[in-house]
């Protein structure tokens, strides 16, 4: 299905920052998409390696889609946020789809989008995924709220998925609503600004098909360096999140719900970060330091925020260790290491 305009449908947004292992199957996947009425705007991150080389190695291999290429280049590193508001501004679209540059699309994925988008009149279309490792991919569906608010809660609590690119978006929501991201907070972008997009959409649908491949082995990845300015980030995220609720709604809910999602935040920091953080992490969000662990939690959740809560420091120390070595042990059974 492909509708003639005079502006494209969809612009694909597509930031670039050392991902030279990855980039050309990112762009051959947009170049041979079944859907042709679309645009796709690269955002150079200012890359200190060849991937723009590479993007422009792959076009000559396409003719017909190097009109619809548009690389804007930064002058400055300036982080994925910033990356992604560069994206917004410059496209054209009815319609944008984030696409980090080191993930891939299937190649009929932008006309099952835009034809249900346009079908059902929706503001935002959610869709399934992939986890993609070097030997292994696992299907992952994401939880479908029977109306927007029950799926914009489940965001808030940590259960829904908050992720930017499994998600065809209307680009007047950010336009008219001036929803940007915040420069600077690069870890946990997504969290920041998916509710914002849903609280102010009128219509959400979903797709079950799986559409979107999130690679799961490049260290250089924007969001899979923790480090103690990632725990900052999430922190201004969470509260960024607290009081626009707490400015725009009435309903407790919200409140509640990012309460429950606080809890999840710490209890990851505290498994991903490493024990020199522990100090520090162990007095965040002091708001929930008296919350009732409650049934939303898994049960491994519920120690850990049970240790957390009683700043059992050795015994959690020793659990978040026996933790992380049985997920390495389950990853190469599994067959999920690079």
């Amino acid at each position: 299905m492909n509708i003639t305009s005079s502006e494209p449908i969809v612009s694909v947004l597509v930031p670039v920052y050392n991902i030279s292992k990855f980039i050309e199957k990112c762009i051959v996947s947009l170049c041979e998409q079944t859907y042709t009425n679309f645009e796709i705007i690269i955002v150079n991150d200012c890359s200190p390696d060849n991937s723009i080389s590479i993007v422009n190695e792959v076009l000559k291999r396409y003719p017909s889609m190097q009109q619809k290429v548009s690389i804007v280049n930064h002058e400055e590193n300036r982080g994925l946020a910033s990356a992604r508001n560069t994206g917004v501004e410059k496209a054209r679209g009815k319609y944008v789809l984030h696409v980090d540059g080191d993930d891939f699309l299937e190649e009929n994925a932008l006309e099952i989008l835009v034809g249900k988008a346009l079908y059902s009149e929706a503001d935002i279309v959610v869709f399934n995924y992939f986890l993609e490792w070097s030997k292994k991919r696992k299907k992952v569906d994401v939880f479908q709220g029977k109306d927007t608010k029950e799926t914009l809660l489940a965001m808030l609590e940590g259960k829904g998925s908050v992720n930017i690119w499994n998600k065809l978006i209307k680009r007047e929501l950010y336009l008219n609503n001036n929803i940007k991201n915040v420069e600077g907070v690069n870890f946990g972008e997504d969290l920041l600004v998916t509710p914002l997009l849903l609280f102010h959409t009128d219509k959400v649908v979903f797709c079950e098909k799986h559409l979107y491949h999130y690679l799961q082995f490049n260290e250089n990845s924007y969001t899979k360096k923790m480090s103690s300015k990632s725990a900052k980030d999430l922190v201004f995220v969470m509260y960024f999140l607290l009081d626009f609720f707490r400015n725009n709604s009435d309903d407790v809910l919200y409140e509640e719900y990012l309460y429950r999602g606080m809890l999840r935040k710490k209890i990851s920091l505290v498994i991903e970060s490493s024990f020199n953080e522990y100090s520090s992490l162990l007095n965040i969000f002091p708001e929930i330091q008296d919350l009732e662990i409650q049934d939303f939690l898994s049960l491994r959740e519920r120690w850990f925020a049970f240790l957390i809560q009683k700043k059992y420091f050795n015994v959690l120390k020793f659990s978040v260790l026996s933790y992380k070595f049985l997920v390495e042990i389950s990853q190469v059974l599994k067959n999920r290491k690079s």
